[in-house]
């Protein structure tokens, strides 16, 4: 299977992307989610260079077809996060309610 030079330029800028990002002397450390997004962006556009570039119009298919891939995963991802705070939330709400005398009433 034959690649073509635009397949290693996409690898290149995919992998320079990520190994600047893992040092890239960020203001706060990234929250999982940012990461998560800096990440799956560096490999799409990677990917997306060597399709656009070589692909043709199956390459813009390719292209299109992966970012919705991705933006909905993605959105499952969020949605997920979004989950685990509203659980979070709740048990913290029940455990206060547990330490309140008097189910709360003020005396």
């Amino acid at each position: 299977m034959q690649f073509g030079d635009w397949f290693w330029v996409g690898v290149a800028i995919s992998a320079l992307l990520l190994f600047v990002g893992h040092w890239f002397p960020w203001p706060t450390e990234l929250h999982k989610l940012a990461a998560y997004v800096y990440g799956v962006v560096s490999i799409v556009l990677g990917y997306s260079i060597w399709q656009l570039k070589a692909g043709g119009q199956d390459g813009v298919a390719n292209v299109a077809g992966l970012v919705i891939i991705v933006v909905i995963s993605g959105w499952a991802v969020f949605t997920a996060y979004g989950i685990d705070w509203l659980v979070k939330m709740i048990r913290k709400a029940w455990k206060a309610e547990r330490l309140m005398p008097n189910d709360g009433a003020k005396q």
